[in-house]
């Protein structure tokens, strides 16, 4: 509200400005739902890889067993028995990492985080991009739940990965995602954090990472962090990372446990505002 003056004492008028976000959500809907488009696209030549390599495992020792119980090798039934029990689970927590990321429509819930990226976890890690790369999860007992889209959650935490796993490619060994969560705020926000040992990010895009196309990648498509701070605004959350050249990369979001109602957009804090 601005006020138009006859003079110094009187107010003649107010104007008003006011902005129509309709269109900015509308884009905001469409880069969400190509970023998934994209990602489900190079993600099915990978989970099919993925499942053929844990049926070639099961057929295999089916195929052994009415050999073994022939020759009345009974002890090493078992651990084939043992063998595709361990396989059957494989598949199921690889098939729970796709529960809901086809969904379209955002739907919030009152869910696990932990379970979220525990089943994501399973469902990336066997993947070609995550070879050499070791997982240390150190996952909260005391999170509270939280209400939160299980698709756009594991979107976003695809992308993180995703670029964590691209920016460790050009490191020779000892490379290592860490994924932690924590209650703050007094239980009323949950925290994740993604970390990589890479190489950090360059000091010229700090600044505009997320309004941006960037990936971890030279060559990359490079929506991914653009679609994680649009999901983390709609989820009301903030997101800010730390970076150090030749240590790597920190990104910590923080999600409220109630999702809000107002519109409000996600602040981004830089290394150098990120608080002790």
């Amino acid at each position: 509200r601005v006020p138009i003056r006859e003079d110094s004492d009187t107010v003649r008028a107010y104007l008003f400005i006011m902005r129509d976000i309709t269109e900015s959500k509308g884009f905001q809907e469409m880069m969400i739902s190509l970023d998934r488009m994209v990602t489900r696209g190079i993600m099915a030549g990978e989970v099919a890889h993925e499942i053929n390599n844990y049926l070639a495992v099961i057929l295999g020792n089916v195929e052994l067993i009415p050999l073994l119980m022939a020759k009345g090798q009974m002890d090493k039934v078992e651990k084939k028995l043992e063998v595709l029990k361990n396989s059957v689970g494989r598949i199921q927590r690889f098939s729970e990492g796709l529960v809901g990321y086809g969904n379209e429509e955002a739907v919030f819930e009152l869910g696990d985080l932990n379970q979220n990226i525990e089943n994501l976890v399973a469902f990336l890690k066997p993947q070609n991009r995550y070879d050499g790369i070791a997982f240390d999860m150190a996952l909260s007992r005391y999170l509270p739940l939280v209400h939160f889209d299980s698709s756009q959650i594991q979107q976003m935490l695809i992308n993180l990965l995703n670029n964590a796993a691209d920016a460790l490619r050009e490191k020779p060994s000892d490379r290592t995602i860490r994924i932690t969560t924590e209650p703050v705020e007094d239980g009323r926000a949950a925290r994740i954090s993604i970390a990589d040992n890479a190489g950090g990010l360059p000091a010229d895009l700090q600044e505009m990472i997320f309004a941006r196309r960037y990936t971890g990648r030279r060559r990359g498509r490079g929506f991914g962090l653009m679609v994680v701070k649009q999901i983390i605004d709609r989820h009301h959350g903030q997101i800010e990372f730390e970076t150090e050249a030749g240590r790597g990369t920190t990104f910590r979001i923080t999600l409220p446990v109630k999702n809000l109602t107002a519109d409000s957009e996600s602040p981004v804090i830089g290394a150098d505002q990120v608080p002790a």
